[in-house]
């Protein structure tokens, strides 16, 4: 099998930008620590990642969505559902859960103009939902 290379080409998924611990998630820590400890070698741990990205409460939607149409600048909505199942999809769902902290989902619709993005994020103080539009050929 040969590797094809679709163009316009995607980026590398962006690298979310570090950030202190979120004094909000405390619970977890203290839960995710514990269970670590309790059921698995040192050398056997993962967790979810939650000091990169923004917290689940303070979404920087006007970012995201630069990142996410940064990656599409070059397409037209023909371009983007015929290479969603391809690659893109998976490049959005990819750049999205890294750069949210606790997702506790998302979803794409693919509609006429762009693609409407939906998630919801929870912390220990609740849970919080984001919609957002996306929109291949804006050049910024």
């Amino acid at each position: 099998m040969t590797n094809v290379v679709r163009f316009p080409p995607l980026p590398p998924p962006p690298v979310p930008p570090a950030r202190p611990i979120d004094p909000r998630q405390q619970t977890y820590y203290c839960v995710a620590a514990n269970l670590l400890t309790q059921l698995c070698r040192p050398d056997q741990t993962d967790h979810t990642a939650t000091a990169s990205g923004f917290p689940a409460s303070a979404v920087d939607l006007g970012l995201l969505q630069d990142l996410l149409e940064d990656a599409i600048k070059l397409f037209d909505m023909h371009e983007v559902t015929e290479r969603w199942e391809q690659d893109l999809g998976a490049w959005f769902r990819t750049t999205v859960v890294a750069w949210v902290q606790r997702c506790k989902y998302v979803s794409f619709g693919l509609k006429e103009h762009g693609v409407h993005i939906a998630m919801q994020t929870q912390d220990d103080c609740g849970y919080y939902e984001y919609e957002f539009d996306v929109f291949p050929g804006r050049k910024r």
